[in-house]
């Protein structure tokens, strides 16, 4: 995880672009399984309901066009259950985007006022299925169905009552299954998808605990070898690399004379100081008490000691009331023959040197690979 130069700790602390990108095709992951859940979920209320009007065909056979009506109900209950069996997150989050929600909604008003018109008009008790659209509307917002296929549920049944023959034992039936079945489905569906979600941040603060120092947000040890890691990964071969080492001149002191709680605000202002002076992409870790590396890739020594200068002026300015100043070790390697571990052991002696040199000050050493 490579920290970006910010003048903000906070950003600091976030992964660097790569991580970004991990993070935003995360989102677009989920986004399409939640898509997909809603629309398991349209398919099991139109499963139910169509099974429910079937059962109503097949338990009253003197009724009209029963054959083309079981005909006509079977051919959306056989396509639902396929777009749910077999269909994929891609395909969900297409279908949402398009006008494919709105052609859902239509259709199946058209399937429900065919079965009515074929089974008597006004007087079906399929009258019912009205709702199913509906259901079908606001099954994407859990919060929405409770409220409107409950409120829209009880004022078919009201107005049933009050137009007369349209009430009956299967119509309040109907009402009842497909409604609490929209409502347990979507509830389901979306109840798996906050916790994956939950899972996901609880995982990702567990990373960055694991990886970032809790007072300063910037990177800790840990966090600081593995970044390396994958910057070097991403490096050109033979880019010259530089490590620097920077550390408080007489911190104890200030904890002494001003109480720990001022030393951690010195800590936090001097972390947010380092990254505001370097360059995007460079490492920043607290690897120490009051100690900080720096790891910056393809930069020579003019460079590398251009930003510990900064480094170093940013630092005696970063708190209003504290007098504070760093010791600045360079180890610098003109290719990448040298690995970063013995830059940073070299950096350090040369942090020593600085501060045995009077502190506030910065000390460069160049390391030359030795060839047989």
């Amino acid at each position: 995880m490579v920290a970006e130069a910010s003048n903000d700790p906070a950003a600091a602390a976030d992964a660097g672009p790569a991580a970004g990108t991990e993070r935003s095709e995360a989102d677009r992951s989920e986004t399409s399984a939640r898509h997909l859940a809603e629309l398991r979920a349209t398919v099991t209320m139109i499963a139910v309901a169509t099974i429910s009007a079937l059962s109503y065909v097949w338990l009253t056979p003197d009724g009209p066009n029963r054959g083309t009506l079981s005909i006509l109900m079977a051919i959306p209950l056989t396509y639902g259950i396929a777009f749910g069996v077999v269909g994929t997150p891609g395909f969900a989050t297409r279908l949402r985007r398009g006008i494919g929600g709105l052609i859902s909604v239509g259709t199946t008003m058209a399937w429900v006022t065919a079965w009515i018109a074929l089974d008597g008009g006004a007087t079906s008790p399929l009258n019912a299925l009205y709702l199913l659209p509906l259901c079908l509307a606001v099954a994407n917002a859990p919060k929405a169905t409770a409220a409107i296929c409950v409120m829209v549920a009880v004022g078919h049944l009201v107005g049933s009552a009050i137009a007369g023959p349209l009430l009956s034992s299967a119509s309040i039936v109907w009402v009842a299954q497909f409604t609490l079945a929209g409502l347990a489905t979507s509830w389901v569906a979306n109840a798996r998808i906050d916790q994956r979600r939950q899972l996901r941040t609880l995982a990702d603060e567990l990373e960055r605990l694991a990886t970032h120092d809790p007072l300063t947000r910037v990177l800790n040890r840990r966090g600081f070898s593995a970044s390396v890691d994958d910057l070097l990964r991403g490096a050109e071969t033979g880019a010259p690399t530089a490590v620097l080492v920077a550390d408080l001149d007489h911190f104890k002191h200030v904890n002494d004379r001003h109480g720990h709680a001022v030393g951690d605000e010195v800590l936090v202002e001097a972390a947010h100081a380092i990254s505001g002076a370097v360059r995007q992409g460079d490492v920043v870790a607290r690897t120490g008490g009051e100690e900080f590396a720096i790891v910056l890739l393809d930069a020579d020594r003019e460079v590398a000691e251009t930003v510990a200068e900064r480094i170093r002026a940013a630092i005696a300015a970063c708190h209003p009331t504290v007098s504070v100043s760093a010791s600045i070790g360079i180890a610098m390697a003109g290719d990448d023959s040298i690995d970063v571990s013995a830059l940073h052991l070299t950096a350090d002696r040369a942090m020593y040197r600085a501060k045995d040199g009077g502190r506030d000050r910065i000390e460069t050493t160049e390391l030359r690979a030795s060839h047989p």
